[in-house]
């Protein structure tokens, strides 16, 4: 888009700066027809000399200055600077979402200059992409991630909020403290909750139990019994012993009345 715009200046013999027509095509958000339409605008207020600063003037467009400075606060941990700033993107009448959603496509630009692969993907002008690439530099792919990730739960929850400037600020103070080396009481952070074992490791290996408890199986309520598989459990010691011999007992005969003695 950018290059078709490059060639219709050409055409029409319009001075225009890399860095202007990027902005034009950003703002028209992929549509060729809405970039032609805004490059028209941007002629006729400008009488055929686009600048940059002529075309974040009269699209009311959030310059990128402000971003390179936010940064450079997030990485210092300067959180009064960082709210300081904000306040003056809303004197100049931009919208707190409009602010959000331009710092996340900020940071996600300064992870794309980071490698030379992805580089191809940051669709600024020259001068810019040299300055993203610096900054790039000082910034680690963790912050990246996490301050994207802050960044992109602030928009989702923006509409939602009933105190919108709260929520920006508390955002750009969770960023500016992700580089922070050690916490600080008053800081803002909560302490680290780690939890401890209730008794000592050294006292709770030297303790042991006074008795080990059997299954249920092999227990009873008071006394603990021995296994029933053990040589010396009474079952056992009854089953081994030699059986009893046969007695003998007296009955009665039935047809001679007399006492008779058989081996059962």
């Amino acid at each position: 888009m950018v290059e078709h715009l490059e060639s219709v200046a050409l055409k029409e013999h319009v001075e225009a700066e890399p860095e202007a027509l990027n902005v034009i095509a950003q703002k028209a958000d992929g549509g060729m027809r809405d970039a032609l339409s805004i490059f028209d605008q941007v002629v006729s207020f400008t009488n055929g000399h686009i600048t940059y600063k002529s075309v974040i003037d009269n699209l009311n467009v959030l310059d990128y200055e402000y971003y390179f400075r936010l940064t450079d606060c997030f990485l210092e941990n300067k959180v009064t600077e960082c709210m300081l700033l904000f306040n003056d993107v809303l004197k100049k009448g931009f919208d707190g979402n409009h602010f959000i959603t331009g710092l996340s496509s900020h940071l996600r630009d300064l992870l794309v200059s980071r490698d030379p692969a992805t580089l191809p993907l940051l669709e600024v002008g020259a001068s810019i992409r040299e300055r993203y690439q610096a900054q790039a530099q000082k910034c680690t792919p963790q912050f990246l991630y996490k301050a994207m990730k802050l960044c992109n739960d602030c928009d989702l929850n923006y509409r939602l909020s009933k105190n919108k400037r709260l929520l920006v600020e508390l955002t750009l103070i969770q960023v500016a403290q992700l580089t922070a080396e050690a916490e600080e009481p008053g800081q803002g952070r909560s302490p680290k909750q780690t939890l401890s074992p209730v008794f000592n490791q050294a006292t709770a290996r030297h303790s042991q139990p006074a008795t080990m408890l059997l299954p249920y199986s092999n227990r009873t309520p008071h006394t603990v019994r021995q296994n029933r598989f053990s040589p010396q459990h009474p079952l056992r010691l009854r089953r081994l012993q030699p059986p009893e011999p046969a007695r003998c007992m007296p009955i009665r005969c039935r047809k001679h009345r007399r006492k008779r003695r058989f081996r059962s």
